[in-house]
């Protein structure tokens, strides 16, 4: 069976929030940001993430939870 390798980046909100994209933003991947890339698969930008980001759909308080668990990561 063939096996796809896939390079997962770091998801944490410190690494987030720093990643060259965001440095124009006053506020690196606010909630907006956020539901862009978890349901659109798009960077704050609108340009299109990897296809390996899956895309999903989730309640607004499921992406606001999933966030602020992200933030909470060292």
């Amino acid at each position: 069976m063939p096996m796809t390798v896939m390079n997962a980046p770091d998801i944490r909100y410190s690494a987030l929030s720093t990643m060259p994209e965001m440095q124009h933003s006053k506020t690196p991947y606010d909630l907006a940001d956020f539901k862009l890339a978890v349901e659109d698969g798009q960077d704050p930008d609108g340009k299109e993430l990897n296809a390996d980001m899956p895309r999903w759909s989730m309640s607004e308080a499921d992406l606001q939870d999933l966030l602020a668990f992200l933030k909470s990561l060292p």
